[in-house]
């Protein structure tokens, strides 16, 4: 028994128990290998994983609970709107800001022409 690690086309490090064991029929040794999980590079250590491939089914009852547990939709909406009204308040203040400073550019472009 021997624990091999390999690394898979991404570039992820995994560890496997292999050991070999003869065929009689072939009159060949054969190795088998089982996972034993994914191995993290900082430290080393092996951490276990399910060995099946792709994503883990959602718990989607679960999911749903939680998210209407976490969003009281009126306050979320006050919040917004008193968000919107702080945005649109500054935006009046730079547009006159803005406009002033056209104003003053266009008066030293006549300037500058004059001379």
């Amino acid at each position: 028994m021997a624990i091999v690690k390999y690394r898979n086309q991404s570039g992820i490090l995994y560890a496997y128990n292999q050991t070999s064991e003869w065929d009689p029929v072939r009159k060949q040794s054969r190795s088998k290998r089982t996972l034993l999980g994914r191995v993290d590079e900082e430290t080393g250590e092996i951490i276990k994983t399910s060995g099946k491939r792709g994503r883990k089914p959602k718990d989607t009852a679960s999911e749903h609970t939680n998210q209407s547990k976490d969003k009281d939709y009126e306050v979320l909406y006050n919040a917004a709107s008193s968000r919107i009204k702080e945005l649109e308040s500054e935006l009046l203040v730079l547009s006159s800001e803005n406009n002033s400073l056209n104003n003053k550019g266009s008066v030293t472009k006549r300037m500058g022409s004059m001379a």
